[in-house]
Parts: C-alpha cells; sequence; structure tokens
C-alpha cells in the first residue's frame, strides 16, 4: 500500500506539474493578448485625442465669430427705375443676426492708363463735372463702397445694394468701372447678447480685427413719447437723433414695405388719423390730444424712420 501510494504521489505531482506549467503558459499568453489590446486601445484613444485636439486647435484659429467665408457676396449689373447700376448681393451664412454690412474697393494695380481715362471722360460728361471736381477725382485712387445697414437674420439675402464712388457722392452704373478696383475692406456688424459688434476684415492680409466699442441693438426710448406709439419688432432700433420730453426719432430696422403698412395701421388704431397724410411709404397724423407721427420707409435698408412729437404748448 505505501508502494502504491507513493506511486499515486508521483503521478499527482507530475500532474499537477503538468497543470500549472499549462496555466503559467495559459496566463502569459492571455497577458500578451491584454497587453495587446491595450496597446491597441491606447492607439485608438491617442487617435481620438488627436482629433479632439485638432478640432480645438481649429476652432482656436477662428478669431472672429463671423467669417468673410460666412457671408456669400457677388457684384452684378441690374436694372432699377429704368436705370442700369452695379448691386451688390449678400447672404447671411453665419449664425448670428447681422447688423448690416458694407465692402469697401479700391483701385487695381491692374487698371491701365487707357481704362482710367475711359472712367475720367465718362464721370465728367455723365455728371457734369466742372474743371475743378475733375481734378479732384484724378488727383486721387478710384473707389467705391456698396453697404446696406438692413438687418440679415441666418440664411437670409440682401440684395440690390448699390455701389458709390468716393464714400457715396455717386452711384456706380457701369459695371466696366468695377472691373478697375478690387476689394480692399469688409465691415461686418453681428449681433449677440443685444449688442452690436462690428469686425474688419482685410482682402490684403487676410486678418479680422474686432473694434473694442459696442452698440445697442434696441435704443428705444423710455420716456412718455415711446408709450405713445407701437414699438416695432424688428432686430435693430437706433436713437434717430433726438430723445427728450418733446420729440423722439428712431429707425428700426429689417422691416418690409408691408410690416411698414402694417405699423401705420397699428398707429392709426391709437387715434393718430388727424389731419393724415398719406402715400407709398409714407403716413403722418395727430391723434385728439396733438401728438404728431411722422413715419417714412427707406426701401434700400428695410428701414422704418419715424418721429412723434408732443404738441406745441404755444398753440
Amino acid at each position: 500500500m505505501k508502494i502504491v501510494n507513493k506511486g499515486i504521489s508521483l503521478a499527482v505531482v507530475f500532474m499537477m506539474a503538468f497543470l500549472l506549467t499549462a496555466c503559467a503558459s495559459g496566463t502569459d499568453n492571455t497577458a500578451a493578448e491584454q497587453s495587446e489590446s491595450i496597446v491597441e486601445e491606447g492607439g485608438a484613444a491617442s487617435e481620438e485625442t488627436e482629433e479632439v485636439e485638432t478640432e480645438e486647435a481649429a476652432a482656436s484659429e477662428k478669431t472672429t465669430p463671423v467669417a468673410i467665408e460666412d457671408l456669400e457676396w457677388s457684384v452684378d449689373e441690374g436694372v432699377k427705375d429704368g436705370k442700369r447700376y452695379v448691386f451688390l448681393t449678400v447672404t447671411n451664412n453665419s449664425d448670428y443676426d447681422l447688423a448690416g454690412v458694407q465692402f469697401d474697393f479700391i483701385q487695381s494695380a491692374s487698371a491701365s492708363e487707357e481704362d482710367m481715362e475711359n472712367y475720367y471722360s465718362w464721370a465728367v460728361k455723365e455728371h457734369e463735372l466742372d474743371a475743378e471736381d475733375e481734378e479732384e477725382i484724378r488727383s486721387e485712387e478710384l473707389s467705391m463702397e456698396a453697404s446696406t445697414d438692413r438687418p440679415l437674420r441666418p440664411g437670409e439675402t440682401a440684395s440690390n445694394i448699390h455701389f458709390h464712388y468716393y464714400h457715396g457722392i455717386m452711384y456706380v452704373m457701369n459695371y466696366e468701372f468695377y472691373s478697375l478696383v478690387e476689394p480692399d475692406l469688409a465691415e461686418i456688424r453681428y449681433i449677440e447678447n443685444g449688442k452690436i459688434f462690428k469686425e474688419y476684415y482685410d482682402f490684403k492680409s487676410g486678418k479680422y480685427t474686432i473694434d473694442d466699442r459696442t452698440e445697442d441693438a434696441d435704443e428705444w426710448t423710455n420716456s412718455e413719447l415711446g408709450a405713445r406709439i407701437p414699438k416695432p419688432d424688428v432686430p435693430v432700433i437706433k436713437e434717430g437723433g433726438r430723445d427728450d420730453e418733446d420729440c423722439f426719432m428712431f429707425n428700426a430696422f429689417g422691416m418690409t414695405i408691408d410690416d411698414f403698412n402694417a405699423y401705420v395701421e397699428e398707429c392709426k388704431k391709437l387715434g393718430y388719423t388727424v389731419d393724415p397724410g398719406e402715400f407709398d411709404g409714407f403716413y403722418s397724423a395727430d391723434d385728439a390730444e396733438g401728438y404728431n407721427v411722422y413715419l417714412f420707409y427707406k426701401e434700400d435698408d428695410f428701414c422704418l424712420s419715424g418721429t412723434v412729437e408732443a404738441p406745441d404748448d404755444d398753440e
């Protein structure tokens, strides 16, 4: 029995040694597989981290809320009131409401002397310029601008924006002369948290500059006069030059002509029907107490220009 037990013991020892060796081998393989898995997962995590860092870097590179690429703009010739003009069209593809835009253009380096002489000859004849005026336009480089104060919500388009020579002196009516200039600066006004921010894009350097100053998008008066007429439901209201106990003047941007007509009807319901004067895009009348409203529609900027005045105490 002792010999048998010894044999069994030896068999058991050999069996346990085999099992331990097998287990050790299995453990090593599992560890290796886990190690490879960790390496693979680490690589995937590393790639995800790199993607996040790339996205963050791209976001940090966008130093301005509205990029020039967010504005889809074009220039073309069109007809208005039977006359040809050069017009700007711009679409707001940003995530912000815009309070207006302006594009400045300067004389192109590729404009030849012959091209410029054709322009000067046309300008003198078209605008009946005298010798002094002609000398003035010849003394400075040709420049143009196109601007609008029309608010643009995301996805909205403003069209038929007039081009002007020399900061608003004359309309640009010949597309041929537009080819003599190139874009210089863009001014973009965007609205955020009730404030209007102004930024500039330099086409030459490709850089942005944001103005430190801001404006209130809503400058509706708190005076008694403001309570006597409806407050327009528009993105931008600017005080129009006077706000006191006798007179309040305002400009409400973002109105269509239909909106303007609806606003006139609201004023009529408040009693502004005495001695009325009315035609397309204009209304003026008193109420029974002698208060007066004067309302005018500016088509180019989708703007209601309004005034409410208190009665004259002398009357």
